[in-house]
């Protein structure tokens, strides 16, 4: 009888706990004066994990996924945290809008390095950028059904100088989908 009550008040703690998990590729784009490339969302390049209690999201992380495996993994803030707005479509959490930090962005620039022949990131360390922040956009309502199969969010231009002092350009687009 003690088990079954452990049970159940353990279970009843967990009710109004979810899980968002969705997989994030990117549409990225890197010029500067001696390097360009273009890396398209054709892999799944990022897994952003989340607890939810109600609409706020207790603990989150990104990870940048490499194979069957991670390569990378930043735990997020409490304000990267506030940044995430999720919406609940149906029976799946979704992210409606991301607002990256800096330390984000930079993360997510590298998400098309150790791609193999298709590889596209900066080649060096980044010395400024600007937007410091930029929110991601996935246009998701809950009452307009679930999008399927992907969403895709809205293009951030980044600009700045390298730490060699040359000016670059980055595009950026996210693709998000249901792990």
């Amino acid at each position: 009888m003690k088990l079954f009550l452990s049970f159940f008040l353990l279970s009843s703690l967990a009710l109004g706990t979810d899980v968002l998990s969705v997989g994030l590729s990117i549409d990225f784009k890197y010029a500067d004066y001696d390097t360009q490339c273009h890396i398209l969302p054709l892999g799944r390049n990022f897994t952003l994990s989340a607890e939810v209690e109600g609409s706020q999201i207790t603990r989150a992380k990104l990870r940048k996924n490499h194979l069957n495996t991670f390569s990378e993994t930043l735990e997020l803030n409490e304000d990267e945290m506030k940044g995430i707005e999720i919406v609940e479509v149906g029976t799946h959490l979704l992210v409606k809008n991301l607002t990256a930090s800096q330390r984000m962005l930079e993360m997510l620039f590298r998400g098309g390095s150790d791609q193999g022949i298709d590889s596209c990131s900066p080649p060096e360390k980044l010395a400024t950028l600007q937007p410091e922040l930029f929110t991601f956009d996935f246009k998701i309502s809950a009452t307009g059904g679930i999008p399927y199969p992907y969403i895709d969010s809205t293009r951030g231009v980044f600009q700045g100088t390298t730490e060699s002092g040359k000016t670059y350009r980055i595009e950026l687009a996210l693709t998000q989908d249901r792990i």
